[in-house]
């Protein structure tokens, strides 16, 4: 049998033992092309203790569903859309168990109750919100160090697997994550900015990652420290760092590394650093630059 090597626990594993991993989750719209293989209890874990609570969580369903709403057409492996519960455990309404969801066609949050039969959630009454919700950022966070780790080996394989940076990222993939290593960007710290000076296209961009509806990943280096930058939907950027020289030295060629999982196409494409600012810049008619403006240096 042939043997190989999990990119999620560095453990190795056999013919038997796998399963297709994808980077970005389907339900998302990450495309099918964009996967690894990984051993067949990681890939259940993930799915079960980062991915799906990520992906219920108010911050990422609320993008999704904008994104419907104006339009676009994001590829899952849902047949339908239907309703995502937005809490572990079942509330009170009425004096009835009911479980709160959210519709991701129209965005809208629905009781269901224990006929089954959905009820939108009145403007005026009387309902107990069970404790246990989703919105904590933990398992957002988790999912941008899946992410990461994940794009690495698409990119470069079991080249990295014993490497410093790779063993830090999985230590924080499979615990409680430090904040201080995945940081939530905001507006003003975008790690791509557009000069001054007017898009001749007329095309208005906060900066080089926002292709919406499309998910980003960037991996670029500083002296010795690796960054990942993630921007799922063009809205939600974060970016996870490790400091690492041999990991660095994967990116001395043309900058860094740029993929693009475009969710409405179902597929994905990968340029280096330097070509995708060079197309960014003639496409929007503005330079298009890296900067370094987030304090990276908390512990």
């Amino acid at each position: 049998m042939k043997e190989y090597h999990c990119p999620y626990c560095g453990g190795s594993f056999r013919d038997d033992n796998w399963a297709l991993d994808h980077i970005i989750p389907r339900d998302i719209g990450g495309p099918k092309q964009f996967r690894l293989i990984s051993c067949a209890q990681c890939n259940n874990r993930i799915g079960r203790e980062i991915e799906q609570p990520a992906l219920r969580t108010g911050k990422i369903l609320d993008v999704y569903c904008q994104r419907i709403q104006e339009g676009f057409r994001i590829s899952t492996r849902r047949k339908k859309k239907g309703l995502v519960p937005m809490h572990k455990s079942y509330g009170i309404s009425c004096g009835k168990k009911v479980r709160f969801t959210r519709d991701l066609e129209s965005g809208e949050r629905h009781l269901i109750f224990l006929d089954g039969t959905p009820k939108p959630i009145p403007e005026h009454g009387m309902a107990f919100i069970p404790a246990d919700t989703f919105e904590d950022d933990g398992p957002f966070l988790r999912l941008v160090d899946k992410i990461a780790l994940g794009t690495m080996f698409w990119l470069w394989g079991d080249a990295i697997q014993g490497l410093k940076g790779v063993i830090d990222l999985r230590t924080r993939l499979w615990n409680k994550p430090e904040r201080s290593k995945v940081i939530e960007l905001n507006e003003d710290e975008s790690h791509l900015s557009l000069t001054e000076g007017e898009a001749s296209s007329g095309i208005v961009a906060r900066d080089a990652l926002d292709n919406r509806p499309h998910h980003s990943i960037c991996i670029f280096r500083d002296a010795e420290i690796v960054f990942v930058l993630a921007n799922l939907f063009g809205e939600l950027e974060s970016m996870d760092f490790m400091v690492d020289r041999d990991l660095a030295s994967n990116l001395d060629n043309e900058g860094g590394e740029v993929v693009i999982a475009k969710t409405t196409e179902n597929s994905v494409t990968r340029l280096s650093l330097d070509s995708y600012l060079r197309y960014k810049s003639e496409s929007l008619g503005k330079t298009v630059s890296m900067r370094c403006d987030v304090p990276f240096g908390r512990d």
